[in-house]
């Protein structure tokens, strides 16, 4: 009677019983807690992914921006050597170099097509200093 009035199914089990209760819930916090640790091992996995996925698009990244430093290096110096080779000074300074006048540079422009447009300018600026040096 004491336990149907404490609401407690457990205490009327034997010892006997009891003793195969209590095992059947420790096997049973048992596999809660293995799910748990799987549970853990996959996540850890999943971030491990994410991570290298990360990184491999950082290096990507990288690599594109390296490229395109150096594709960048190489038009300035191209750029640098044609206003060495034409005598043109950046600094305001007059140059130490003789200006050299080709038909082919004020016919087609001092630099090739293929490069970005904003060589263009430097076209027209040289054409400009030629016109100017002339007069």
């Amino acid at each position: 009677m004491e336990a149907e009035d404490s609401g407690n199914t457990y205490d009327s089990l034997s010892d006997d019983d009891s003793e195969k209760e209590e095992a059947r819930l420790l096997l049973e916090v048992v596999r809660a807690q293995c799910h748990v640790r799987q549970m853990e091992q996959d996540t850890v996995l999943a971030q491990l992914q994410e991570n290298t996925a990360i990184g491999e698009l950082y290096k990507f990244q990288a690599d594109q921006a390296h490229k395109k430093l150096d594709t960048s290096e190489c038009d300035l110096g191209y750029l640098r050597n044609e206003i060495r080779k034409h005598g043109i000074s950046l600094a305001g300074l007059p140059s130490t170099h003789k200006r050299r006048r080709m038909l082919s540079d004020t016919s087609q422009g001092i630099f090739p097509s293929h490069l970005p447009s904003w060589y263009a300018f430097i076209d027209q600026w040289y054409a400009l200093d030629q016109m100017s040096s002339e007069a």
